[in-house]
């Protein structure tokens, strides 16, 4: 031990003739005395065919699944004390059936206990069963999530080849951790499939490299693809069995190391030009693959002992290893940009904050250097208007010589009554008239008691109004003042009523007086008074109304009313 009782012939398998070979083992009489727990273990057998363990005669252990997939690359563990057995064995007897021309072979056979034995049985497990399970399991899961990640970035073709690459490795690796069972795939299809995913791994693999490294090789990529095609019609278990299809998977392993080797020549310059780490090492592992491959392909056809385990699918592990260690760059890659992006997007939004800021405030130094400027013209011309036209006025007096003393007091009283009133438009009021019309009531009053006239003052509260400026006030002060001073020179009145009162819409300022009255044809002819009066309610938006006096006190008399909106369009 080890044996080889058959080599492979594959043009015999045709005949499909069943060859069976005996190995019978004797215990010896010392360890057959030993009390312990015995156990019968095997690291490898291979047969195209069934492996049975006999024990005295009587059947301990038989393999299972198809004769082609039976689980060979298992280790066999069998106790030789189970309870259903009377007695030890004292010979074992071991027969392997297979297919003639197929070959077959066994590893060395251990007898002896759990502590001698446990430890070779569990090493040679977990490098033929275990690590092949849990790396084909992690590399189909990575592989699932690159499907996913391809499927939401299709023009990312690496995530789809990583995608196609697992499922060739999971479909390859199958029939190294478990029998087949045929009640799910047929073994002439599974054979096919675990043939040929030697040829779409090899291949995946390589582009993936050229891919990684930014290289297209057309030429070279399309001859791969083409003898993959034609290799996996070739072997269709429409066309062969799956005795056939084993006897052919030489030639198709022979095949991938053919084309695999230029392939990998170019897959290393592409990584050595393009200076990618990544793609260089893979390219070292899908050479170091070739040796490698060469060594399982004399083992798979009995030209080396079976003792030996297969080292590509060990090898292969190492493709596992890259692409996650790939894809895991490009992931942290993708998070490294992303906060790279998010910084640069703070530090220009910040910048663009920061420009707002600095355009806000050329803006609000225009619009006060704006507003600066009209009130300057407003004050001007109110002035000029106002104070200016009764110094203007007392100048003319002056030089003609007429001067007496109650005119000149009546115009420096008409002066310092302008200055006052463009002093009062200054004043912060905000929006609230009432604070506006307290402020000319202090200013007429003295006036009003000069000339006799009592004031009653009715006002009631009026809702602010948003559009009113130190300009607007300025008109609206005119107005009223006008209307007081046409009553205090014109109607002879000897009382005024002040009132205000407001709807949804409007705010209404009433002066009321019981005066001589006022002619509708006056008020249509007006003076210049009224055609200022007229003007400056235009200006505000307002509506001037002169009526006869019937309430308030007064049962002869004018009521004069400023309609003021309470919101206009545009402010």
């Amino acid at each position: 031990m080890p044996d080889t009782a058959m080599q492979r012939t594959p043009g015999a398998m045709a005949e499909l003739q069943t060859q069976t070979t005996w190995y019978r083992f004797t215990l010896d009489p010392q360890l057959a005395k030993n009390k312990s727990e015995l156990y019968f273990y095997l690291p490898r057998w291979q047969t195209v065919g069934q492996v049975a363990l006999y024990g005295d005669d009587r059947l301990l252990w038989r393999s299972s699944g198809d004769p082609v997939w039976n689980g060979f690359n298992q280790p066999l563990w069998v106790a030789l004390n189970a309870p259903e057995l009377t007695t030890r064995p004292q010979v074992l007897l071991l027969r392997m059936d297979s297919v003639h021309g197929a070959g077959a072979g066994l590893s060395t056979a251990w007898i002896g206990t759990r502590s001698e034995l446990g430890w070779r049985y569990q090493t040679r497990t977990a490098l033929q069963v275990y690590l092949l399970l849990a790396t084909g399991i992690a590399f189909l899961a990575l592989g699932l999530f690159c499907l996913g990640v391809w499927y939401k970035r299709r023009h990312e073709h690496l995530y789809l080849l990583c995608f196609l690459a697992s499922l060739c490795f999971a479909g390859r690796h199958l029939h190294y951790v478990t029998p087949l069972n045929t009640g799910l795939i047929s073994a002439a299809w599974y054979g096919w499939m675990s043939v040929n995913a030697v040829n779409w791994l090899a291949t995946v693999i390589l582009i993936f490299n050229f891919r990684l490294c930014h290289r297209r090789y057309r030429w070279l990529e399309r001859c791969m693809i083409a003898s993959v095609v034609l290799h996996s019609v070739a072997t269709l278990p429409l066309l062969e069995s799956s005795e056939a299809i084993v006897s052919l998977s030489p030639y198709v392993y022979l095949l991938v190391l053919l084309f695999a080797i230029p392939a990998c020549g170019f897959a290393l310059y592409a990584a050595w030009r393009e200076r990618e780490n990544a793609g260089l090492l893979l390219a070292l592992i899908a050479l170091a693959g070739i040796p490698l491959g060469v060594h399982d392909l004399m083992l798979h056809g009995y030209r080396i002992s079976v003792e030996h385990l297969y080292l590509l699918p060990l090898a292969q592990m190492g493709f596992f290893v890259v692409f996650a260690c790939i894809i895991l760059q490009r992931y942290l890659n993708g998070i490294e940009h992303l906060e790279q992006s998010r910084a640069l997007l703070a530090q220009r939004l910040q910048q663009r904050e920061t420009e707002l800021a600095e355009s806000y405030a050329r803006l609000r130094e225009v619009e006060q250097r704006d507003l600066l400027s009209r009130e300057r013209q407003r004050l001007m011309q109110d002035m000029h208007d106002g104070l200016g036209g009764a110094l203007v006025g007392m100048m003319r007096m002056v030089d003609r010589g007429d001067v007496q003393s109650a005119q000149l007091k009546t115009a420096l009283q008409d002066s310092i009554d302008e200055l006052r009133l463009t002093i009062d438009s200054l004043e912060p009021v905000g929006s609230d008239i009432s604070v506006l019309l307290a402020g000319l009531r202090f200013r007429l009053q003295p006036r009003l008691d000069a000339a006799g006239i009592r004031l009653r003052w009715q006002p009631e509260a009026l809702p602010p109004l948003p559009w009113l400026t130190p300009g607007h006030a300025m008109h609206l002060i005119r107005i009223v003042q006008e209307a007081v001073t046409n009553i205090v020179k014109h109607a002879g009145a000897s009382e005024i009523v002040f009132a205000t009162d407001a709807d949804a819409m409007h705010a209404r300022i009433c002066i009321s007086d019981n005066g001589d009255g006022f002619s509708g044809a006056a008020r249509e002819d007006g003076g210049k008074g009224l055609h200022n009066m007229r003007y400056r309610a235009d200006r505000l938006g307002a509506t001037l109304r002169w009526q006869e006096a019937a309430d308030g006190g007064c049962v002869r008399g004018t009521r004069f009313t400023v309609e003021l909106p309470l919101a206009r369009a545009g402010s």
